[in-house]
Order: structure tokens, then C-alpha cells, then sequence
């Protein structure tokens, strides 16, 4: 049986997954990463929204979505589902009351 995740938890995962996402694409947009550590960044990122535990909460639908899109195209701006699905999580977050969180590194205004 998988085990059950409440919403603080579910939006505390996608603050994280989220906080990686956009720290890397920074990161390698100014050369301190190279692509082959991007790319292991993303696989990683990618991963751990495929493999969420979701549980039974009214946040989980909007990830089930996210996670579908990521599925077809990845976690990349490009691909808009996944943009899209993103936006319905962190407001779905929102709603039950724990808000998404993205923080930044020095040199990016955090």
C-alpha cells in the first residue's frame, strides 16, 4: 500500500522540485553548470514528479495532471501543458491553505 501524503507535504515537494528547476536553468544560463550536469539536474527533477506520492487530497489532482505532462514533454518552459499544470498545483496549493515556494540563489535577488 502506498503511503498517504497531506497537501503541506504534496506543496512542499513541488516548492522543492520547482526551487531546483529554476535554480538550474539560472545555474546553467550562467555557465556554472555544464549541460551535463543540467541534464542530470532535470532527469532528477523530472523523477521526483513522476514518482510522487500523491495520496488522496485535494491538491493531488492538479499533480496528476503536472505528472501527466511531464510524462509527454518534460519539465522544460517549452512545453506549456506542464507550465500550465504547474500554475493549477501551486493553486490548488493555495487553496488548501500551503502556498508553493520558490527561492532564489544569491545573484538571482534571493
Amino acid at each position: 500500500m502506498m503511503p498517504e501524503a497531506d497537501e503541506a507535504h504534496l506543496c512542499g515537494q513541488v516548492s522543492a522540485l520547482e526551487g531546483i528547476r529554476y535554480r538550474s536553468d539560472w545555474e546553467h544560463a550562467q555557465g556554472l553548470i555544464d549541460n551535463a550536469a543540467y541534464a542530470s539536474r532535470v532527469a532528477a527533477v523530472e523523477d521526483g514528479w513522476k514518482y510522487m506520492v500523491l495520496g488522496s487530497t485535494d491538491v493531488s489532482p492538479a499533480i496528476k495532471d503536472a505528472q501527466q505532462a511531464v510524462a509527454s514533454g518534460g519539465i522544460g518552459y517549452e512545453n506549456t501543458d506542464f507550465q500550465r499544470a504547474v500554475g493549477d498545483v501551486a493553486g490548488a496549493c493555495d487553496a488548501a491553505g500551503s502556498l508553493v515556494s520558490v527561492s532564489a540563489l544569491p545573484g538571482q535577488g534571493g
